[in-house]
């Protein structure tokens, strides 16, 4: 089994620490490891570096090279511009199976907390023994909603006995109040991203819903592993359908199984989640130079050696300092930094800060 690993998102809700040249999964913002580097470290006990794979940007190559520098570069899928997660992955299977005779895959992402490691490899590896047997389908982790959030994709379920679920619907995010409805039905699992499958089987998927872009893959195919990889890839990656590939499961959804995922996971997607799995609800989270008076459930993260960040009564804040930027937030409301980042990517003049 190999695991592919996406690390080509740009993190903008975790502005202004996460900027487009340095993204979220190549900064330390839980612990004293990169959460790219944190990713990988609970992988390896379980995976070769040859069985790992990065499906990324290609301008964050460098990066990926410095922090995991034990995965092959070769392992590297990377894109010349983006396309969404649909041609990112089509891509990664390519070269996985190109460098691998086992076709079966987990993706997960380089920007998650686990909890629990062990039994999050243990999920995955129970995925991989049953698409080993079954390699014609798709597998799913979701995990138990602890909250009513319209950030996430939902999995509905049908009940059963057995550890392996059948899936009723995969759906977008939902409205506030749907989500509140799916968080009282009990049937709906919020959607890690995680999929267990076979390279085949997805290729074949895209063959069916996205026949141009299969056609386009093929085109690239032949090339993978050869001198000419890197010149086909940017001659006809641009040419691919920008589509996700959980579209296609919110067309067909029968196809897909789940399994819950019950080790503690968090989408390191906000700055209220690096506060909450760090600390208690009135407890402070401060990093760099800050001093307070008066000052509850409020994460501080000065990035900027040459200032002191000070506060006096503040209570749930999120403040987070850069030498380029500052950003100062009701910690309930870091949602909606994307309508932040919209205003400032609107400003000719402000869209160098992003």
């Amino acid at each position: 089994m190999n695991v592919i690993i996406f690390a080509g998102g740009q993190g903008t809700r975790l502005w202004p620490a996460s900027r487009a040249n340095k993204p979220k999964q190549f900064l330390k913002l839980v612990g004293d490891k990169t959460l790219l580097e944190q990713t990988f470290g609970r992988l390896k006990s379980r995976f070769k570096p040859s069985q790992v794979f990065i499906a990324t940007n290609q301008q964050y190559a460098p990066m990926i090279k410095k922090q995991l520098p034990q995965v092959p570069v070769s392992n590297f899928s990377l894109e010349p511009l983006r396309k969404n997660r649909g041609p990112a992955l089509g891509l990664a299977v390519l070269i996985m199976q190109s460098k691998s005779s086992d076709d079966v895959f987990a993706t997960v992402w380089s920007d998650d907390h686990i909890a629990n490691p062990k039994l999050y490899l243990n999920t995955l590896s129970s995925a991989g023994k049953i698409v080993k047997v079954s390699p014609d389908q798709i597998i799913a982790v979701g995990v138990k909603p602890t909250n009513p959030s319209p950030a996430f994709c939902y999995i509905q379920t049908k009940k059963s006995g057995g550890e392996l679920l059948s899936v009723q619907k995969f759906t977008d995010k939902p409205t506030s109040k749907q989500a509140v409805n799916f968080l009282k039905s009990g049937d709906y699992f919020w959607n890690t991203g995680y999929f267990i499958s076979s390279g085949a089987h997805i290729l074949s998927l895209y063959h069916h819903y996205y026949p141009r872009s299969f056609e386009i893959l093929m085109k690239i195919k032949p090339f993978i592993g050869t001198p000419k990889q890197s010149m086909m890839i940017k001659k006809y990656y641009p040419q691919l359908e920008a589509f996700d590939f959980e579209d296609i499961l919110r067309k067909d959804p029968k196809q897909l199984k789940m399994l819950v995922g019950d080790f503690g996971w968090a989408d390191i997607g906000r700055w209220a989640v690096i506060k909450d799995i760090q600390s208690m609800e009135n407890d402070n989270l401060f990093l760099g130079k800050v001093a307070t008076h008066n000052t509850s459930g409020t994460l501080i993260y000065n990035y900027n050696p040459k200032q002191i960040v000070t506060g006096l009564g503040l209570k749930n804040h999120i403040i987070v300092n850069t030498p380029e930027a500052l950003l100062i937030a009701d910690k309930n409301n870091t949602e909606e930094l994307k309508a932040l980042i919209k205003i400032l990517s609107d400003h000719s003049e402000y869209k160098k800060f992003l």
